[in-house]
């Protein structure tokens, strides 16, 4: 069992080689199709129960660490949407910024 901090920096690592212009492709096209907001819907869900336990372990209370995971879903997400400001550099610098800040809740 990883440590919070090493889980966090592994999903961060994870995240930031997807890929970005299909997935914004598959949300894109949710926004027309039920069944694909339904998968998407799932896979944001699946994703939010992978990070929000790493989370839950660092910071040891459940609405901050709901507040944290909620923050790296809102940051991927709005990254895949912004195409035209992609830089991954950026958002690996922001996810770590969340898990810094998650950091000083330990």
């Amino acid at each position: 069992n990883q440590d919070p901090v090493q889980r966090l920096e592994t999903l961060a690592a994870m995240t930031t080689s997807l890929p970005h212009k299909a997935e914004a492709a598959i949300r894109a096209w949710s926004l027309s199709d039920p069944e694909v907001a339904k998968v998407q819907q799932r896979v944001d869900q699946d994703r939010y129960n992978v990070i929000y336990p790493a989370f839950l372990s660092l910071v040891g209370d459940e609405e901050l660490a709901h507040r944290y995971s909620r923050t790296g879903m809102y940051l991927l997400i709005g990254f895949e949407q912004a195409e035209s400001l992609q830089d991954v550099e950026t958002l690996a610098w922001s996810l770590e910024q969340v898990k810094t800040a998650a950091t000083t809740h330990r």
